[in-house]
């Protein structure tokens, strides 16, 4: 039988195909599946060791209670080497949080050449976390940082050289002073119910009173915040307790650090609902924008936020009323809108919803109409004016409520050019003329669709 050219073609395929089959091929290690940092169990982790090349190590412990680790979300660290005391829970707790899930190597970079990836002996950083046994739960050397968030990376008894998204390397390339706790104070804001404040030229004792109600947990309702003697905003104190019941430094001091603290500059004094008060000291020095505090039985100095001391070192008059107007929308039954146009007015359907009466026949924006009574209803003031509102373009909106009883809110400008001018409205409760910023205004105005 004669073979065509065609059959001699196929015949030559099979026999290259049944000798590549028969001939074993080498393995390449760049075919191989790249290996993975495993998951590690945060609560499992009672020890975390980082050495920053051969000549530092740092240690930092779980604490632990009656012998035992606190297995929770809330358990705290100690910094045992090169330096003791507490451990920043922040730092610690991102730490972990970035190994709880498996790390795969996104590439194999290269085979030794350690100086190039920051890998020898001098610069890597080996990162290694403990539990109960002897061997590391995790355990790799850290080098430079790559591109796109990752670092490269070298695992153990391995010379192969890969590249991981891992986070730049600055998250454990820190020295042992950065790991200590620079939390200031860490308190829960609604549960403080004194804040005294005094410098040289004011003493300031705002409180808050209980209500006589109680939670369901048996504890004390404390109401709003005040002076007494003063009339003063609740709203601007309520603010300040929060920013003081939560400090972080940026740096701890020596507590021999010269900060001014002799006198202070201010001394405050937080009152919770259970423990002792709580004393800060801030001194009168400044340095690089950031300001100094000390906690009374604490032997440290905190450089933190220059904001803070600015705000225990306002004058009484920035604690003036600020708030316009706060009413119940549910309480009120229409809200109309006076200008030189054509008067609108809101009332308030059973439901809830707020919708055009007149004129009639007036389509409802629903979303801009809830969005500027929301506004409305909390009106708060940038500052006080003692100015006069003048001009034809003022404005008035009248708010009648179930019980019959009626709110009057006039707005204008000081002066006739309102470009420059802010908006300056008055309630007819009371004399005191506020500024608005017009971002505010436009809202309430589109509720009555007058522009957006």
């Amino acid at each position: 039988m004669k073979l065509t050219p065609k059959s001699k073609g196929l015949l030559a395929l099979a026999a290259l195909l049944a000798v590549a089959v028969a001939v074993p091929v080498s393995e390449d290690p760049t075919l191989t599946p790249l290996p993975s940092l495993p998951a590690v169990d945060a609560a499992s982790v009672e020890r975390i060791e980082i050495s920053l090349g051969p000549l530092q190590k740092i240690i930092i412990n779980a604490d632990k209670v009656e012998g035992e680790v606190v297995r929770s979300k809330d358990r705290t660290f100690t910094l045992d080497a090169p330096i003791q005391g507490p451990a920043d829970p922040l730092l610690v707790k991102a730490l972990l949080r970035e190994f709880q899930s498996e790390t795969p190597m996104d590439v194999r970079v290269d085979e030794g050449n350690y100086d190039a990836y920051g890998l020898q002996n001098e610069t890597q950083i080996i990162v290694e976390f403990f539990g109960v046994a002897d061997s590391p739960l995790l355990s790799f050397a850290l080098g430079a940082t790559a591109r796109g968030g990752a670092s490269f990376v070298r695992l153990n008894d391995d010379s192969t050289v890969y590249r991981a998204r891992i986070g730049p390397r600055h998250r454990v390339d820190r020295p042992a002073t950065e790991w200590r706790d620079k939390g200031v104070l860490s308190l829960d804001p609604n549960e403080i119910i004194g804040l005294h404040i005094q410098t040289e030229t004011r003493d300031l004792p705002f409180q808050r009173s209980a209500t006589g109600e109680a939670r369901a947990d048996g504890s004390a309702v404390y109401g709003a915040w005040h002076l007494p003697g003063h009339t003063v905003d609740a709203t601007t104190v309520k603010f300040l307790a929060a920013s003081l019941s939560r400090i972080r430094a940026s740096e701890i001091l020596s507590e021999t650090f010269d900060a001014g603290f002799d006198p202070p500059a201010a001394a405050v004094t937080l009152v919770p609902t259970e423990g002792e008060p709580i004393q800060l000291s801030f001194g009168s020095r400044i340095a690089d924008k950031g300001a100094f505090v000390r906690v009374h039985g604490r032997p440290s100095t905190f450089r933190i936020a220059k904001s803070r001391l600015d705000l225990v070192q306002r004058p009484l008059s920035a604690y003036g009323n600020l708030q316009v107007l706060a009413f119940d929308l549910a309480q009120a039954s229409t809200i109309t809108w006076e200008d030189s146009g054509p008067t609108r007015t809101l009332q308030r359907r059973e439901d809830g919803v707020w919708t055009v009466t007149e004129p009639k026949n007036t389509d409802s924006d629903l979303a801009r109409i809830a969005s500027g009574l929301g506004a409305l209803s909390n009106l708060r003031g940038r500052t006080v004016s003692q100015a006069e509102i003048i001009g034809a373009r003022s404005h008035q909106v009248t708010i009648r409520f179930n019980d019959g009883r009626e709110i009057d809110l006039s707005a204008g400008h000081e002066s006739s050019d309102s470009v420059v001018s802010p908006w300056l409205v008055q309630t007819s409760t009371e004399p005191t003329i506020y500024e608005l910023d017009d971002q505010t205004w436009s809202r309430i105005r589109s509720a009555f669709g007058r522009g957006g």
